[in-house]
């Protein structure tokens, strides 16, 4: 009995000794992630299938997503590791984007998959909001462009609102910081970037905030309102009916540059060094 042992033993040692040393294979990249084009101007959710990613040993694959020169994805897109799933509000115009997915078998092995998102987004014209017709062949009778809807503001829930119409985000808060001359505006969203600053009630993360440009600024108006000429259904806090400023230098006299006044949405242009209220933007192409 204790030489049957002793043999086994042996055995059973020897049989370890000359195993292989086997390495873990690698995930593979089974089915490619069809490239995708986005022409529409509404949110963009997408995922890529459970069986992109195969694994020889059936290890649990976790994954990660990034540009492909190893930049992280646009600020504008996120991706949820758990469904597989991209969302985000594109930016309004053409843009193409080469995106990678790395799946991880936890042992350092990986396998990746690239495919290009093409973005296509029209820059709409909108309806004024007027709808009272003067006279035959005015706003208020044609009423061209794309009606304004309710649905367009989306609260993100971190102190901004998405304008769906136009691929903008806006600060909830229209007065982060009361008013400012031109260059001390700009200097402001700069340290709101850099964290040397905040803005009341937003508690997000990002930081590609700037100035918005005299367009996107008029885009908010609706010429059918005043005090301030905004939407009715407009989600934001601390509007002051009165002057906030835009990014534009007037070429005419580039001492000064263009504002909106929101009470009325008449577009002007004042010296630089005037005073007037800020409203941060994000986002646009």
């Amino acid at each position: 009995m204790f030489r049957e042992t002793i043999s086994t033993y042996l055995l059973s040692s020897l049989i370890v000794l000359f195993l292989p040393d086997v390495q873990a294979a690698a995930p593979i990249c089974a089915n490619s992630i069809p490239d995708m084009t986005w022409s529409g101007t509404k949110n963009i959710t997408f995922r890529f299938q459970a069986l992109t990613f195969t694994d020889p040993d059936w290890d649990y694959l976790t994954y990660t997503a990034s540009q492909i020169d190893g930049g992280p994805l646009p600020s504008w897109l996120t991706f949820n590791a758990a469904t597989r799933t991209f969302s985000g509000y594109p930016p309004v115009g053409t843009s193409k984007w080469q995106l990678r997915v790395i799946a991880n078998d936890g042992t350092g092995n990986f396998a990746e998959c690239d495919f290009a998102l093409n973005i296509v987004t029209p820059t709409p014209l909108r309806q004024t909001g007027q709808t009272t017709s003067y006279a035959t062949g005015d706003d208020g009778n044609l009423k061209k462009g794309i009606m304004r809807s309710s649905e367009d503001f989306v609260d993100k829930g971190d102190g901004s609102i998405a304008d769906e119409a136009t691929g903008l985000v806006w600060m909830k808060n229209a007065d982060c910081w009361g008013v400012l001359p031109w260059a001390d505006a700009l200097t402001k969203i700069r340290d709101l970037n850099t964290g040397a600053t905040t803005c009341d009630g937003y508690t997000g993360t990002d930081r590609d905030w700037r100035l918005p440009n005299r367009f996107e600024l008029q885009s908010l108006i609706d010429y059918s309102r005043r005090n301030p000429a905004l939407p009715a259904s407009h989600p934001f806090s601390g509007v002051q009916s009165n002057i906030y400023w835009s990014a534009t230098t007037y070429a005419g006299n580039t001492v000064n540059a263009w504002n909106v006044i929101i009470d009325i949405g008449r577009v002007y242009n004042d010296s630089k060094t005037s005073s007037y209220y800020v409203w941060p933007v994000r986002g646009g192409q």
